[in-house]
């Protein structure tokens, strides 16, 4: 059964004063302000890095879903012109053709280690330059590449600001912190700049709107929790999070997540299992203890619950967060799937069905709806839902063998001999395995 962190993200801001110091002259001339505004006239305002001649680097969440786009430097407003956006890692760069500015000079990949003395350079609050100072704390897999973890602070505003090694070489783009835990925010590798610029330009000024700000950081935690060469660290960074937040439900959430994703290299470690999850099913009730409106928390009881085989508290963990959150598609099919297999069959089939509203793609949640169609005796509905689980994944022998005895059952003779026809001709060896495992 499916599972995902899910880790309450704000970003830019940050309870941990910040260390001001005067503005770097090395870096000064390459940081700018960026403003946002939208055809409803909300405005956004963040920070961006000249990156390339005339070309302005700054976060996705910034300028996403605006019309007009302005850079500012000295006290002078600039246009942008055309820009590429890559909502999936939070950039955006910016064309400002009569920007007088000076490019940065990129850091070297290999430099950036944990201790490293650094600063960030943006604009909170619309004010600056203003610098922090701190160093690096951590650095997280996340895509192939590298999350630089800082405790120099992040301000509002400062967002697609520069974070620079001491002598003044960009080492990463500002980006997000977690609320409530100091020295826990993260910058994007500047790497992924250079891999930006060979991607097409956009004309024009609007930048079309894309994933909500708060669902594209929480997709960044996901993929760097689940990254398996995070796993233990992020276990050792959660348990010294609830060690120094015990009332932080977000903390208690992580630190059951990390150890649930640990059962995976506790699988060929005899007894190592049930610990596990009864610790996650533990810090999963605390965080719960905190904030009883934690869906997401609901549900991933629900599923430590279902594994530990406690069924029917499960069920009603997992009604717990649809009822929190009505359009909790991964909720919705985790309830179809418990429900499914203690055969409560008609509250299956519904979880399923608004489940599947919101990921059409699950092509096995497709065919378990399917049998509970076909156990409820909706045998047509059954073999349109098998359908399209062969439409997303057509290579499944034994979802065709499921098709062909539901066209027997409903005595569909000449779609049975249709499909197998198919087969013989596009899949002969399907068609032969499928008509051997046919009862007679």
């Amino acid at each position: 059964m499916s599972i995902r962190v899910f880790s309450l993200i704000a970003a830019l801001s940050l309870t941990l004063a910040a260390q001001t110091t005067a503005p770097s002259p090395a870096t000064t001339p390459s940081v700018v302000k960026v403003s946002a505004r939208s055809e409803c006239a909300t405005s956004s305002q963040g920070s961006g890095v000249v990156v390339a001649p005339g070309i302005v680097a700054t976060s996705a969440h910034v300028v996403q879903g605006t019309t007009e786009v302005k850079v500012m430097k000295d006290g002078i407003t600039y246009f942008a012109s055309a820009h590429i956006l890559a909502p999936e890692l939070d950039l955006c760069l910016l064309r400002v053709p009569a920007l007088p500015a000076v490019p940065v000079t990129f850091a070297s990949e290999d430099a950036i280690t944990p201790g490293l003395p650094v600063k960030t350079l943006g604009f909170p609050g619309g004010q600056g330059p203003v610098t922090s100072v701190g160093s690096i704390t951590g650095l997280w897999r996340f895509r192939g590449a590298q999350l630089i973890q800082s405790n120099a602070a992040i301000h509002s505003g400062s967002s697609g600001g520069g974070l620079f090694t001491e002598d003044g070489r960009l080492a990463g783009i500002t980006t997000f912190v977690i609320l409530s835990y100091e020295g826990l925010s993260f910058c994007l590798p500047a790497t992924w700049i250079s891999e930006l610029l060979n991607r097409p330009w956009q004309h024009g000024t609007t930048i079309l709107a894309c994933k909500s700000k708060e669902i594209l950081l929480q997709e960044f935690l996901d993929g760097m929790t689940e990254d398996p060469t995070n796993r233990m660290a992020w276990q050792a960074f959660a348990r010294a999070w609830v060690a120094s937040r015990p009332r932080d439900s977000e903390a208690w959430y992580s630190l059951g997540h990390s150890l649930f994703l640990q059962l995976a290299e506790a699988k060929e470690a005899k007894g190592q299992g049930l610990p596990l999850l009864e610790a996650a099913q533990e810090a999963y009730g605390k965080a719960l203890e905190l904030d009883p409106s934690y869906a997401r928390a609901w549900n991933n009881l629900g599923v430590v619950q279902d594994t530990l085989g406690e069924s029917a508290k499960a069920v009603l963990s997992l009604r717990r967060a649809v009822q929190l959150q009505e359009h909790y598609g991964l909720a919705w099919l985790n309830l179809g799937s418990v429900c499914m297999n203690i055969q409560h069959f008609e509250e299956a089939a519904h979880a399923y069905q608004r489940g599947l509203a919101r990921f059409p793609d699950e092509a096995q949640s497709w065919v378990r709806l399917a049998l509970c169609e076909e156990k409820l005796g909706r045998r047509e509905a059954a073999i349109r839902h098998l359908r399209i689980a062969l439409r997303l994944r057509p290579m499944q022998v034994e979802w065709w063998t499921d098709l062909a005895q539901l066209c027997q059952r409903t005595h569909r003779q000449s779609e049975f001999e249709t499909t197998l026809a198919f087969l013989r001709q596009r899949l002969p060896d399907f068609a032969n395995e499928i008509s051997h495992h046919l009862r007679p």
